[in-house]
């Protein structure tokens, strides 16, 4: 907690020295909001996750709160997810802007027959906003995990670190595109150790509706052991925006 303290305490002061404008900002109104239903294919099948999933997902988006919220369900199991983002804290340079906050998020998932898992994160998270360049976002921090094993009767708790480093750009011909590098996704928080690697594709094709492509691979064990890859996913996503 005092590194995390200290860097934001440094990125401030740097900021401060460079004729910035900080400020405190409570914006909700407003916030532009969008559904989507996915479709997405697992390679190769796993105990996870079945090979044909289907994803539905809410998501609002205003100056100072994000939040996302996502369903998957198959015949044996659900993914339930809940996150929201909060950013009181801005720096405003000439042509970038710094938005600083906290993130919370709740995930659940229950295979019917075997277990439940509860995950509770909690992360600093910054932003860093450039009309030319993109969006580059970093989140860090830590997540509960409290798993129920039915046969055993036996609850397992477990701290692991969580860290996820993103960039998304939208051009103005509609092509967009998001690249993540996290120890989980929206729907898969593993033990730490466990990488994913998303690159995200898509084009605007109305005013209110956007497809987008997207691919992931898991590798497991990348910071501890031998390194092995485990998961390969590829899917289509259709969001309606108002």
């Amino acid at each position: 907690m005092r590194v995390k303290l200290f860097v934001l305490i440094l990125l401030l002061t740097i900021a401060s020295k460079a004729s910035a404008e900080c400020y405190f900002a409570y914006d909700f109104s407003e916030p532009e909001q969008s559904v989507s239903g996915s479709v997405i294919y697992v390679l190769p099948k796993s105990l996870d996750f079945n090979q044909l999933n289907t994803i539905i997902e809410y998501s609002f988006d205003s100056e100072s709160l994000d939040g996302q919220f996502d369903l998957m369900f198959g015949k044996a199991y659900m993914n339930l997810t809940g996150s929201v983002k909060n950013f009181p804290l801005f720096v405003d340079l000439k042509k970038v802007q710094f938005r600083f906050g906290i993130e919370t998020l709740y995930h659940l998932q229950w295979f019917y027959s075997s277990y439940v898992e509860h995950d509770f994160l909690f992360n600093l998270c910054w932003e860093i906003d450039n009309p030319v360049a993109g969006v580059f976002g970093i989140s860090i921090g830590e997540t509960l995990k409290i798993s129920d094993v039915f046969v055993l009767e036996s609850t397992i708790k477990d701290i692991c670190p969580a860290l996820k480093v993103s960039y998304k750009k939208v051009f103005s011909n509609g092509v967009q595109v998001l690249a993540m590098i996290g120890s989980y996704d929206s729907i898969d928080f593993p033990i730490f150790g466990t990488v994913h690697y998303t690159l995200q594709g898509g084009y605007k094709v109305g005013p209110q509706f956007t497809l987008n492509l997207l691919t992931e691979f898991r590798i497991c064990d990348q910071f501890t052991t031998t390194p092995y890859f485990n998961m390969f996913t590829i899917g289509m996503t259709g969001r309606y925006h108002f």
